[in-house]
């Protein structure tokens, strides 16, 4: 009964959230996914193709019990960048999508992305992202990759950690 106990409760503190804000690239194979995390806040950066390996890096670095991501930011509609959102809303919940605006249409009909652009901040908990492409004057897709959403993270009065580990 008390190695049970002392098991039980190794394992409560194994499973809190990290204390200082984390960014984590994802190992997905082709394409991109990157993971921000402080406590019960994450942001996620495209997630990568269709290969459920975005699931496994969520599942090694978020809390078991902890199933809402506050924002999916979609950096273009290309499969190594977005082939993988099946599996992420099936598994979790988002609270906000954001894209450049050019998603495909049937990818718009499972979520409702808001689009964003240069001078746009998304900030969410000690996170700022700050939109620094595309251009808000841009009237229509010239190429996805063209078009891609970039931007600087910012971590509001932390001292980052940096996650060296393969995921």
């Amino acid at each position: 009964l008390f190695l049970s106990l002392i098991g039980l409760i190794g394992v409560f503190y194994a499973t809190l959230p990290n204390t200082k804000p984390m960014v984590v690239v994802c190992d997905v194979g082709q394409g991109d996914a990157i993971l921000a995390t402080y406590k019960n806040t994450q942001i996620l950066f495209d997630v990568g193709p269709d290969n459920k390996k975005v699931l496994k890096c969520l599942e090694n670095h978020m809390p078991f019990w902890d199933k809402t991501i506050e924002a999916v930011i979609l950096s273009h509609g290309d499969s190594d960048h977005v082939g993988g959102l099946n599996d992420v809303i099936k598994s979790y919940k988002v609270k906000n999508f954001f894209s450049n605006g050019y998603l495909d249409k049937d990818i718009e009909q499972k979520i409702y992305s808001k689009k964003i652009s240069q001078n746009d901040i998304v900030s969410i908990s000690l996170f700022d992202f700050d939109v620094v492409w595309p251009d808000q004057k841009l009237e229509k897709e010239v190429d996805g990759n063209e078009n891609s959403v970039a931007g600087i993270l910012s971590i509001k009065n932390s001292n980052p950690s940096i996650n060296s580990g393969q995921d």
